[in-house]
């Protein structure tokens, strides 16, 4: 984890909330760049080649600028960027056909970092599938967030991290 220190902060479940989201079902995350707009799409099942890096062009074209390497079966489910340019992946997995397990890799594009800082339990949480990454006066955040699928029987959690650089 090469001085990267990340500390779970809260969980919270939010099974008995009566409001009602829309959700749309997508096929990975997209995320702009925030220091330049440019916004960028990962797709959650990889091509041979890895999980392309989808980047949105000046002209509306979609363009392919990379590929992430997929590793130990997880899929991207979920991306956000810090503002220095770091790209934070949220991946998951269903393993055996019973548990999730979440991890968060940490990646800049230019390929000078790709790596894994956190790696839940399997069935710790459940279906996480949303990463936001903010700061406030203490540093860092990592916020993930799963829904319920529309079971009463399943939680929706938030799970938030602070991270140590």
């Amino acid at each position: 984890m090469s001085g990267v220190m990340i500390n779970l902060l809260r969980g919270r479940d939010l099974s008995k909330t009566t409001r009602r989201f829309m959700t749309t079902q997508t096929t990975g995350s997209w995320k702009p760049l925030p220091s330049t707009g440019t916004v960028y799409v990962f797709s959650e099942k990889p091509l041979i080649e890895g999980f392309p890096i989808y980047r949105l062009n000046a002209g509306g074209l979609w363009a392919i600028d990379g590929f992430l390497p997929e590793r130990d079966v997880f899929a991207i489910v979920g991306a956000d960027f810090n503002t220095d340019g770091t790209l934070y992946l949220l991946e998951r997995k269903l393993v055996v056909g019973l548990w999730w397990q979440s991890r968060i890799r940490q990646v800049r594009l230019d390929g000078s970092l790709d790596e894994t800082i956190w790696t839940s339990e399997r069935g710790e949480f459940d279906n996480l599938e949303g990463i936001s990454v903010w700061r406030d006066a203490e540093g860092l955040r990592l916020t993930l967030v799963s829904d319920n699928n529309g079971s009463e029987r399943t939680p929706t959690e938030f799970v938030e991290f602070r991270v140590s650089e």
